[in-house]
């Protein structure tokens, strides 16, 4: 009696029962630990009650203690007799889970290995995807170099005069200089005029070494001696000299330009250039062609700029201000012929 009263004594009745109902099972402990310790608390908690009673007090305190939900729904499933059948089916249980995620790590980490060790998949993925990365850069420079193109496009044409006349304040389409007048009060009594192309006819061949006026000046920054020809409707500018000029835009030439003897010139197309006269600059339409100068100043250069020519004096007024003019060549004399193609109204 002693014994019992020193080694379970009744006030500690109520601590084991506190402590069997909440025993959990702990992150390391294995299940037949936790169904021992919870037997042991079963039998100090209720040491008058018979067996059957502890057993059952025991098995549902070692469900209810554990951590895995899923095994809790399984055993309870199972619906075992005792804490022993509960604890074996515990076991199973856990033994079967840790061998499913065994097999599904195994799976998982399966893959091609090369002789050097490395993931042949992975590797095929990663140049894959470089290659991919590489022509979509390539297309993205294309894009922006064109639409770097496209803008130095815009800001060498914008501001700039008429396309087909050289003058600011209106566009081609309304240029009056136009060989179609629209809106003409008389339009019906005037020959209709053929939309073929145009023959630009000047005053010089490129093939000979004529006397003539020039002009220095400096044409989008290069040096170059312009030829004033009154004779020539359009000015003109070699194709050495495009060359020499960095960045500038060619655009295509919609007319044919004969010589003063009848031959046509070899065009490349027409752009806009800065005339740069002792300091006052000035922009006019060229064309680029085959020529053996540097360019020529036509009609179109001395009415826009309103130019006024003083042989006399060998001087040139570019807008009001004067200019010197060069006479180099020999003295000849060449055909001037004019050519267009017009239809008239029948009657």
């Amino acid at each position: 009696m002693s014994l019992e009263e020193r080694f379970s004594p009744a006030n500690q009745t109520e601590l084991y029962r506190t402590q069997l109902r909440e025993r959990r099972q702990k992150a390391s402990e294995s299940l037949p630990e936790l169904g021992q310790d919870i037997r042991r608390l079963a039998n100090l908690s209720y040491p008058t009650a018979p067996n059957d009673v502890r057993e059952t007090l025991a098995k549902e305190q070692f469900i209810d203690g554990l951590m895995s939900v899923d095994m809790r729904l399984r055993i309870k499933q199972a619906r075992p007799a005792d804490l022993n059948d509960a604890i074996r089916h515990a076991v199973e249980l856990e033994a079967f889970n840790k061998a499913e995620i065994k097999q599904d790590n195994g799976k998982g980490y399966s893959r091609a290995i090369t002789r050097d060790g490395t993931n042949s998949d992975a590797s095929d993925k990663t140049v894959e995807l470089l290659k991919n990365m590489q022509t979509a850069l390539t297309d993205l420079q294309q894009e922006v170099r064109a639409l770097k193109q496209t803008r130095a496009q815009y800001q060498n044409h914008k501001n700039r005069g008429c396309f087909n006349c050289g003058k600011f304040g209106h566009f081609k389409k309304d240029c009056p200089d136009s060989s179609v007048k629209r809106g003409h009060p008389n339009s019906q009594n005037l020959p209709e005029v053929s939309h073929e192309k145009q023959n630009g006819v000047i005053g010089v061949n490129k093939l000979a070494n004529e006397a003539g006026m020039f002009i220095e000046a400096k044409v989008n920054g290069c040096k170059a001696k312009m030829l004033i020809d009154t004779g020539a409707t359009v000015s003109l500018i070699s194709k050495k000299m495009f060359d020499s000029m960095k960045s500038q835009v060619l655009s295509p030439m919609d007319r044919e330009i004969l010589t003063a003897n009848g031959s046509p010139l070899i065009l490349f197309g027409k752009t806009i250039i800065d005339i740069d006269l002792n300091g006052h600059v000035c922009s006019n339409i060229a064309v680029v062609a085959d020529l053996n100068v540097d360019g020529i100043l036509g009609i179109d250069f001395q009415r826009s700029q309103n130019c006024v020519i003083n042989i006399t004096k060998g001087s040139i007024w570019v807008n009001g201000r004067e200019n010197r003019l060069h006479f180099e060549g020999q003295i000849g004399c060449y055909r001037v012929d004019v050519a267009t193609t017009i239809k008239t109204a029948s009657y």
